[in-house]
């Protein structure tokens, strides 16, 4: 006697009138589509915040400075003309 696989077995045991199992792809869709549309959104929402410009200086640079420059400024340059 030959032996044979699962899914033969399967296909034989089945009645004709029965539909066909679903295939994995149409039995688990939406959970890649949800998996996918989360990943997207949460890609979206970082890169439309602009959150990552901010972690590339660090929280402790100061926004100006206080001090004053050290380069002479455009008045004084035209004053020694």
């Amino acid at each position: 006697m030959p032996t044979c696989d699962g899914e033969e077995a399967a296909r034989r045991d089945r009645r004709p009138d029965e539909p066909a199992p679903p295939t994995w792809w149409k039995a688990h869709r939406h959970q890649v589509l949800l998996i996918v549309g989360i990943f997207l959104g949460w890609q979206l929402c970082g890169a439309s915040s602009g959150a990552a410009d901010h972690d590339q200086h660090g929280p402790d640079r100061p926004a100006h400075s206080t001090a004053p420059s050290a380069t002479p400024s455009t008045t004084s340059k035209e004053n020694h003309r």
